[in-house]
């Protein structure tokens, strides 16, 4: 394949922007792009706009794009911090306007849907092809051979949500990487267009400007989200038409898809919001509206349905906001409240854990099945509990899924699969109501917070502090914190105990020990035990949970510990704050109260409903308003 047309693509990304309401910074200024470099010469019609442009040096070398904006992007706009939920009169502005990177996830689908044109809702179930790109917790996204994702992923075992992408840029690496990725994607979006589109029938003679039009604003609607504007049309047309005959009708159209795929209209999701509203508010246009739901719970671009309802303004109202809420979290792919539950409990990051146990065939321990098996854990509870007592259910229920690779290490008896399928079907079983209780007990969850050989009491202690109360653990700075005493024969207990009466390490160890030591019941893979495996010493448990209100008490282990946290409403509290987060892509402040505290109503007028919750989120002003 040829690649002649990437340095006039260079030029091209330049020269794109972002046009309409749909791009700018966050400010709500021009977005700032890269510029080329190097020397060129240009062959063709007199460097007319659309000629090909062949760099005497090679690829024409691109500066990285300019950091993330801070937290406050619009330096005019105070962001005031959240407190107690009230909806009382606030006089902090909605968030700021801003662009959205896509994730790897919502990327790779984007791409798939394209090539296979299709939209996300209505997909039959996809199956295993070459090229796929996998993601452990998210199910397989076929994508053509040669078709890759260039963008990495900047999340993933990092204590942020995947769907915070307003703070994630471009990087050099990624760049160079798109060049190359998006060229194989284009050749195999030209092929797909040769079947059941105008480019197979009637791409001749005078029908061949009309058939480049019609393909533009098919195919870039889809990637931008929107329809096309005329100019927009005319500009990447133009590649195809004026580039037709010095490298033939294919080739120019796959250079103009090329255009389409580099440019950051695609790569960036953009919440810019129309007219204003009200002076220096804007709200989200339906396009955004559709696009913003339909990314963060399908990781798709928008569905028939849902850009039908964009397009005749049937995105207007909360009532129609909720209904495409409630519709796609129904479909195969509204996956959204389940990667949040994933993500929510870091279980995914087991995979970037070394195991000494860890094989890649067979009926063997692999980390890939303990977190696809935790996951089929999540789909079960939300299949049983999405609308009830759907935070409780995730911290109490036994259900585990198992196959012959991971029972040793429930402890399970008679699950003896051969590898054949490989991997085998994990099989639905109830584990001792003694031993587990919801995901906080999960193997994936205790394997990633510990080592090869340490169990790591201390940091699912901060964990647990974080996550599910809220409450920060003061940072130590690296390279101060003594190592543990080498004490023969002694337990985690007796070996902290001395740790923390070391100066200065006490009061951080008093929020963490108490609580991470009741995780000790279980080893470095996550398998119950009551004693230590080097002096055979009965494990205690015991712990402590002091300034958290409605959340104090004391525990023995992780499956009491467990119970006492789903009984809180403090801890359901923050769940649900960190649901916000996910949702909506960022931190809650002052102008967010009231969406807060009426989500938090909704989910409790309903029994612990999170569908509820959620729908609650996204008909807010803090979901449909911004500032400019």
């Amino acid at each position: 394949m040829r690649f002649h047309g990437i340095p006039f693509l260079l030029a091209t990304v330049a020269a794109v922007g972002c046009s309409n309401s749909n791009g700018g910074r966050p400010d709500g200024g021009a977005a700032p792009l890269p510029t080329t470099t190097g020397t060129s010469s240009v062959t063709g019609t007199g460097g007319a706009p659309g000629t090909v442009v062949e760099g005497t040096g090679g690829m024409m070398m691109m500066p990285p794009l300019p950091p993330p904006p801070p937290p406050n992007p619009n330096p005019g706009i105070m962001r005031k911090p959240f407190n107690a939920p009230s909806c009382d009169a606030v006089s902090s502005p909605p968030y700021p306007r801003r662009l959205s990177r896509l994730t790897p996830e919502q990327y790779g689908n984007t791409i798939s849907d394209l090539i296979n044109g299709r939209r996300a809702g209505n997909d039959p179930p996809r199956k295993t092809c070459p090229g796929e790109f996998n993601f452990a917790d998210q199910g397989p996204v076929c994508l053509p051979n040669n078709v890759t994702v260039p963008l990495e992923d900047k999340t993933h075992g990092v204590y942020r949500y995947s769907t915070t992408a307003s703070t994630i840029s471009v990087n050099d690496y990624e760049f160079r990487l798109s060049m190359t990725s998006t060229a194989y994607t284009s050749q195999a979006l030209l092929e797909a267009v040769k079947t059941g589109t105008c480019w197979g029938t009637n791409s001749g003679g005078a029908a061949f400007e009309t058939c480049v039009d019609t393909l533009i604003q098919d195919k870039g609607s889809l990637l931008f989200r929107r329809p096309l504007d005329a100019a927009e049309v005319t500009k990447y047309g133009n590649i195809a038409k004026t580039n037709a005959m010095a490298m033939g009708k294919d080739e120019a159209l796959a250079l103009a898809f090329q255009a389409m795929l580099i440019a950051p209209q695609f790569v960036f999701q953009p919440e810019i919001g129309g007219a204003a509203v009200s002076p220096a508010v804007s709200r989200l246009t339906p396009y955004e509206v559709a696009s913003s739901l339909s990314y963060t719970l399908t990781a798709h671009p928008p569905d028939n349905e849902l850009w039908t309802a964009a397009t005749t303004g049937a995105l207007a109202t909360p009532a129609q906001v909720k209904a495409q809420v409630v519709r796609l979290l129904a479909t195969p792919v509204g996956r959204g409240p389940r990667d949040f539950v994933m993500e929510y409990f870091d279980l995914q990051h087991l995979l970037d854990v070394r195991k000494a146990a860890d094989k890649f065939s067979g009926c063997e321990y692999q980390k890939m099945r303990v977190v696809n098996e935790a996951l089929k854990v999540v789909d079960d509870i939300w299949s049983t509990n999405s609308t009830t007592d759907f935070f409780k259910a995730l911290l109490t229920s036994n259900v585990e899924y198992s196959d012959c690779a991971t029972s040793p290490v429930y402890g399970f008896m008679g699950i003896t699969q051969t590898a054949d399928p490989d991997p085998p079907t994990p099989l639905r079983v109830l584990a001792p109501a003694t031993e587990r209780s919801g995901l906080l007990t999960h193997p994936a969850f205790l394997a990633g917070y510990g080592t090869l050989d340490d169990t790591l009491p201390v940091r699912r202690g901060r964990f647990v502090n974080e996550r599910f109360l809220c409450r920060d653990v003061p940072p130590v700075p690296l390279g101060t914190v003594p190592k543990l005493p080498e004490i023969e024969n002694a337990t985690m207990r007796e070996k902290l105990a001395v740790h923390s009466a070391t100066p200065g390490c006490g009061a951080c160890h008093s929020l963490m020990d108490p609580i991470g030591l009741a995780f000790e019941t279980y080893d470095t893979l996550g398998a119950y035990r009551t004693t230590m495996p080097e002096s055979n010493k009965p494990i205690d448990a015991m712990g402590s949970i002091t300034g958290v209100g409605d959340a104090d008490g004391t525990f023995n282990g992780a499956v009491e510990l467990s119970q006492l946290l789903s009984r809180s409403k403090t801890v359901e509290t923050c769940f649900l704050r960190n649901g916000f987060r996910y949702m909506l892509g960022r931190e809650e402040d002052e102008y967010d109260q009231c969406t807060v505290l009426n989500a938090q109503k909704a989910y409790a007028d309903a029994g612990g409903n999170f569908v509820d919750y959620i729908t609650a989120l996204y008909t807010s002003d803090s979901f449909m308003n911004r500032s400019f």
